[in-house]
């Protein structure tokens, strides 16, 4: 370029202007591919957020019980109730035009009644599952577009043919969706051998027992006894701890004459108590009124050693006269 100076004159500055064209194209392509990359992981990331909920359902759904006894004896009685009333009905309405006008117009309505239920029923069903197909086909939509971005920043006259640009977006998506179908019957096949492995044990553990009935029978008897063994092996201890303290219990460690002089030494005690009471008058003479709060004065002799042996566990006749 040049360009004149303060004189007027022209002057070379030995600088090229850089193509402002090719900066903006690439700037927008590198942001088509960050959009298309964001949009990819959110549509993945939704994708595996529905999948988790389709599966939560799915083992909701296959934990359910199946209705009950009661449950189907009163969806019986409902039915015959429903036949019941409209029998009767369906026998009177020749008579009348209106109650049969009114009766078609009642089945009419009950039938889209039914069919809307069942429609919205499957609907609410089908949701989770419809949700993950949807989010299946977003998901590879936005891979294809990264795909193609990233492939059209590489190579630049992808993008400047449409119809090169549809076509190479429609390969793309063609192949991971038949990436996605080859998982799912990879997904399906190992289920299969995973229900057939085990049907496969089920039924040989059947033969066997049909075969063996008797080797069976006295393997499982071995097991009860083995059962029983250990069950009374571990009352043994349980008893015999119960047995010793019974025994330590209800016996006595001191001597019987130790035994025998301690209650006679009480029973002195206690006669000696009961005369003083009976002589309180005469020890005592000068009062006007003898009042006397007194109960039965004795003792058990069984107590009486228990007593002492819990508190003493071995006692003698001395030891205990105070």
């Amino acid at each position: 370029m040049r360009q004149e100076d303060d004189k007027g004159g022209p002057q070379d500055t030995g600088k090229a202007q850089e193509p402002e064209g090719s900066a903006e194209k690439a700037g927008s392509k590198k942001d088509k591919y960050q959009k298309a990359q964001a949009k990819a992981e959110r549509a993945g990331e939704k994708l595996g957020k529905a999948r988790e909920k389709l599966d939560k359902v799915e083992a909701k759904r296959a934990a359910q019980k199946p209705p009950g006894l009661a449950k189907k004896a009163v969806r019986g009685a409902r039915t015959e109730a429903w036949f019941y009333l409209h029998n009767k009905i369906n026998e009177v309405e020749h008579e009348n035009v209106g109650v049969e006008g009114a009766h078609k117009s009642e089945l009419a309505a009950e039938a889209g009644a039914r069919k809307l239920t069942r429609y919205a029923k499957r609907r609410w069903r089908e949701h989770p599952a419809r949700k993950v197909a949807k989010w299946e086909r977003k998901d590879i939509k936005a891979r294809a577009n990264v795909d193609f971005q990233k492939m059209a920043s590489e190579h630049p006259e992808l993008a400047s043919n449409p119809l090169s640009r549809v076509q190479q977006k429609w390969k793309l998506k063609r192949r991971y969706s038949k990436e996605a179908k080859a998982a799912a019957k990879q997904g399906a096949k190992a289920a299969k051998k995973t229900a057939a492995a085990s049907g496969t044990a089920t039924r040989r553990a059947a033969q066997f027992v049909t075969r063996h009935p008797v080797a069976v029978l006295v393997l499982l008897l071995l097991l009860l006894l083995c059962f029983l063994v250990s069950a009374v092996s571990s009352i043994f201890p349980t008893l015999g701890s119960g047995l010793a303290n019974a025994l330590s219990g209800t016996s006595y460690a001191s001597e019987d004459t130790d035994l025998l002089g301690v209650d006679e030494d009480y029973t002195a005690l206690e006669n000696e108590l009961a005369q003083t009471v009976a002589n309180i008058e005469s020890t005592h003479p000068g009062y006007d009124e003898y009042r006397y709060s007194v109960d039965e004065i004795g003792h058990n002799p069984y107590e009486l050693a228990s007593y002492l042996s819990a508190k003493y566990h071995v006692y003698f006749r001395e030891q205990v006269q105070d």
